[in-house]
């Protein structure tokens, strides 16, 4: 049996898509957590935001999190 291998430096948009694709089924079958996780409402939005002295914007995080412990 014989394979290529490639190396690309930049995104392939149908490789990737077919990745993802692939993980996805993997992990609802195999993984209940990530399975919720793509349900509407699984994650809360979570933001800390850092201001100055004239409450600007210098800095943050954002994220979805899942609101367990």
């Amino acid at each position: 049996m014989q394979y290529q291998v490639e190396v690309l430096r930049g995104q392939h948009e149908d490789f990737t898509n077919f990745l993802s694709e692939k993980i996805r089924a993997y992990n609802n079958e195999q993984s209940p957590y990530h399975r919720e996780s793509r349900k509407k409402g699984a994650f809360l939005p979570l933001e800390l935001i850092v201001t100055d002295q004239q409450q600007q914007w210098i800095g943050g995080i954002t994220v979805k999190s899942t609101g367990g412990g």
